[in-house]
């Protein structure tokens, strides 16, 4: 196949309709998603809750506003989750997102 046509498919696909101009996570939750110490231990609460439930038969609801923990949980093992957002800013499609690589649904 040319580069030229890998480009060109490439250039086709739907590009995202995100307005990056409003700001997803106020300066306290950007803080505290950086916070390497606190997330780690937020990582092995959930490890040790799947590994006692078993991924197969976890199933992970995530009440928060930014999927911290449905994002985890997913990439720990989880095969269900579900997560439920404020409606401010873009956080719905960080929800849209959890599910998507919860559900092994492809990214786009």
């Amino acid at each position: 196949e040319k580069e030229e046509d890998t480009f060109e498919r490439q250039s086709k696909r739907s590009r995202s309709t995100v307005d990056c101009s409003i700001p997803i996570a106020s300066p306290q939750r950007t803080w505290q998603l950086n916070d390497l110490e606190r997330s780690g231990r937020i990582r092995d609460e959930i490890r040790a809750a799947l590994a006692k439930l078993g991924t197969d038969q976890a199933r992970v609801l995530d009440i928060s506003d930014f999927s911290l923990c449905g994002i985890m949980a997913s990439l720990l093992g989880a095969r269900h989750v579900t997560s439920v957002e404020s409606s401010a800013s873009g956080l719905p499609l960080a929800a849209a997102r959890v599910a998507q690589i919860a559900n092994g649904l492809p990214l786009v």
